[in-house]
């Protein structure tokens, strides 16, 4: 069963890939066989196992953009679960569904979803459910067009990730009170929050969907400032990340993105855009993390304007 999360932390994603595909035929090779001995304890419960084993998998997909069989796995998992009575599982595979609703651009559907999570955490108590899903549940409202609603729903959020001291789910909803800002016209405050969020979060040695959001909001943060040189060159470092996973995210990041995106060309021009564009793609993540978006390059940009 733990492969499939190992596979997270294998730099190399062809071996990150295998480890994980590989966890997921044994659970299944398993979930065949006559159970082992009272002796062997959890490893005795094939199906959770099985069940636990394709979520993991599931998730390692979504973030390489292999989202139909990402949502085959994790549906299924979700049916085991629900049979089990485990709400905490039930919780996370609705989560991942949730994010494969948004990373499609069906909000209303991404809505249900973490509705469903936050009722799910809050009624049985689940705070960790909860730190993660809340700040999900509060940017598909932003982008279902209730600001008001959105903005208390991060700041609970928030709250919620300071008390179990989780940094990828401070990361997380910094960034989205970034792009919160962002909504609303206020550049200086979304630096504020894009700094928090690149602080708390450590850099990747690859893509995942929480990253590409990061960026986006970090090219966009460019734009707005009138760092449109910065800007061509996060967009460029997009571009690649992007393809790597096959141009899958549809969210409503994208259409705000493009719209940066064609400001920048403009008022760049042809020359000096196509210079700083290709220089964004010929970085790697740990290089844009190291210079560019260093926390401290990003908030002093404030004071700069």
């Amino acid at each position: 069963m733990p492969g499939a999360f190992l596979a997270f932390a294998i730099a190399d994603p062809v071996q990150a890939g295998d480890v994980a595909a590989r966890s997921v035929m044994l659970a299944q090779a398993a979930n065949e066989e006559p159970l082992l001995g009272a002796e062997f304890c959890l490893y005795t419960d094939n199906d959770f196992a099985l069940a636990a084993t394709q979520w993991g998998y599931g998730n390692f997909l979504i973030n390489r953009g292999e989202v139909a069989q990402a949502t085959a796995l994790i549906t299924d998992s979700l049916h085991r679960f629900r049979k089990r009575g485990n709400q905490s599982f039930v919780a996370d595979c609705l989560a991942s569904l949730g994010c494969l609703a948004l990373i499609r651009g069906d909000i209303a559907g991404a809505h249900t979803i973490y509705q469903e999570v936050v009722t799910i955490a809050t009624n049985h108590n689940l705070l960790e459910v909860l730190a993660e899903s809340q700040s999900l549940l509060g940017i598909v409202t932003l982008y279902a067009g209730n600001a008001s609603k959105a903005r208390l729903l991060l700041e609970e959020c928030l709250r919620f990730c300071l008390e179990v001291k989780n940094t990828d789910y401070l990361a997380r909803v910094c960034m989205y009170l970034a792009e919160m800002d962002l909504w609303e016209g206020e550049p200086d405050q979304a630096a504020h929050w894009l700094g928090q969020s690149l602080t708390y979060g450590a850099a990747r040695k690859r893509i995942t969907m929480n990253e590409l959001q990061r960026l986006f909001v970090a090219a966009r943060l460019a734009t707005m400032q009138g760092q449109y040189q910065l800007a061509a060159i996060l967009f460029g470092l997009i571009e690649t990340e992007h393809r790597r996973i096959y141009y899958v995210y549809r969210g409503p990041m994208l259409p705000l993105a493009n719209v940066a995106l064609k400001r920048v060309r403009e008022e760049l021009g042809v020359e000096l855009f196509d210079k700083a564009f290709t220089r964004g793609q010929q970085l790697s993540l740990a290089e844009a993390y190291a210079t560019l978006l260093a926390p401290t390059h990003v908030t002093d940009r404030v004071t700069q304007l």
